[in-house]
């Protein structure tokens, strides 16, 4: 007789949720499908973004996939209704990981996920010994508080024996029964360590392989940090250069300026001097004269030109005084208009927001597609921002700059060495790998041909 085989397993899902304590709340799937209908919901994690494991179990309470992921939970403690990991998908699409029991499991982590745009909703586990959030779901399945059943395995049946296939070995070759058990013992044992440390060894891997993934994500998302801190000091530091330069070329031209009058008076004294020298070489008689003339001429001069100075002043200060009354006029007329202009904006703004959050209330979410940053859910309260600059509102979500990402995107979009070519003044247009996030894109190196790049 055959030997009866076993029910085919069928694999239990569930969702767990985390806290800095460690796992909090167990829940099948279709409790979780009911917390993403809104029809349960969780006022405990209100305002908060929870870190949640979608997990498979098998009859024998053995792990067999895991996708690290976030759920966004609202003010009234209700998931977003905006939520579309596809769970099962990724499973059926995930590299294997650490073995946990039941042989290696399928991981999807944020350094291991096979749809680069959902990196941002995924999170990497801890893997440092006494808060492992891997051994943590082992251990939370193997207590079994879902009351999940179990499946017994089936005891192999003996195998029937064919008479027609018995073949006696040689005289020399029989040995007592005992000696071949013990033998096959000592075999068995041998290869089941090997085959133990073997699986030890594989696993150690994968689980230092998964750690390299974490510690270099971490690492892009450090140096993302200091590379935006870096801009923003670059721009402040250009900025306050730009300011100095302006304020020296202003303080140049001054200087020049004093120089030329300096020069001038310096001019009308040599010439006067010279004047005066050849009127006393000539007529020494003269000289009362002259100077008696001059003097006169003098005081003339600067009467008329006190005069003519006052009545300058005067006149200035009556067409400022007019310019001033105009520009008051002016300026509260401008801000009469800008206050209706304001209440106009007001009553558009009210609008709109009651518009938007009639359709949030409708369950409709504004998603938009940036490049680098795959797919992005707009919250209504930052629908403006993203209105104002979308590229800014992409680079936010990319952690990098504004003119980073511009600079990124038309590399992205003309995947091309822009370097000039002395000669003819035309860009060098060689193809280059396209860098599909701006984090890992440098101005001057990911857009340059390796020759431009040593160059540069």
């Amino acid at each position: 007789m055959n030997a009866p085989k076993p029910s085919r397993q069928l694999m239990t899902e569930a969702v767990l949720l985390f806290s800095d304590s460690g796992i909090t709340t167990e829940m099948l799937y279709p409790e979780f499908e009911a917390v993403l209908d809104n029809i349960v919901s969780m006022p405990e994690r209100a305002d908060q973004q929870v870190r949640a494991a979608y997990i498979t179990i098998n009859p024998r309470l053995q792990v067999r996939a895991i996708v690290l992921f976030y759920l966004d939970i609202d003010e009234q403690g209700s998931a977003d209704p905006g939520w579309n990991i596809p769970l099962r998908q990724l499973v059926e699409k995930a590299e294997y990981g650490p073995d946990l029991g039941g042989g290696p499991v399928r991981l999807v982590c944020r350094s291991q996920t096979p749809v680069p745009w959902l990196q941002m909703h995924l999170w990497d586990p801890d893997m440092s010994p006494g808060h492992n959030h891997l051994a943590m779901i082992r251990d939370c399945v193997r207590r079994n508080q879902l009351r999940l059943l179990t499946e017994e395995e089936f005891p192999p049946a003996a195998s029937v024996l064919e008479l027609d296939r018995l073949q006696v070995a040689a005289e020399e070759a029989w040995q007592l029964p005992s000696e071949v058990a013990r033998k096959k013992k000592l075999e068995q044992e041998n290869l089941e360590r090997e085959q133990e440390q073997r699986k030890k060894a594989a696993q150690l891997i994968k689980q230092q392989r998964l750690r390299i993934r974490s510690l270099e994500a971490e690492h892009d998302q450090a140096i993302a940090r200091l590379q935006l801190q870096a801009d923003s000091q670059l721009a402040t530091m250009r900025q306050n250069i730009q300011e100095l330069e302006r304020a020296l070329q202003q303080q140049n031209e001054h200087n020049q300026q004093l120089l030329k009058q300096v020069e001038q008076l310096a001019s009308i004294g040599n010439e006067a001097r010279n004047r005066l020298q050849n009127v006393a070489a000539q007529e020494q008689n003269q000289i009362a004269a002259l100077r008696s003339e001059f003097d006169q001429q003098l005081q003339s001069h600067k009467a008329l030109l006190a005069s003519t100075l006052q009545e300058q002043q005067q006149q200035l200060q009556q067409r400022y005084a007019a310019q001033l009354a105009e520009q008051q006029s002016q300026l509260q007329k401008a801000q009469q208009d800008t206050q209706t202009l304001h209440q106009e904006y007001k009553h558009m703004l009210a609008e709109s927001q009651s518009v938007l959050h009639r359709l949030d209330e409708a369950g409709v979410s504004l998603v938009t597609m940036q490049p680098g940053a795959g797919h992005i859910t707009i919250p209504v309260n930052e629908v403006h921002e993203f209105l104002k600059s979308p590229h800014a509102f992409a680079a936010k979500y990319c952690m990098v700059s504004e003119e980073a990402y511009k600079t990124w995107l038309e590399h992205y979009e003309s995947p091309a060495c822009d370097a000039l070519i002395p000669v003819t003044g035309e860009a060098c247009g060689l193809p280059l790998e396209r860098k599909t996030h701006p984090g890992r894109f440098t101005p001057g190196i990911s857009n340059r041909c390796s020759r431009h790049k040593e160059l540069w």
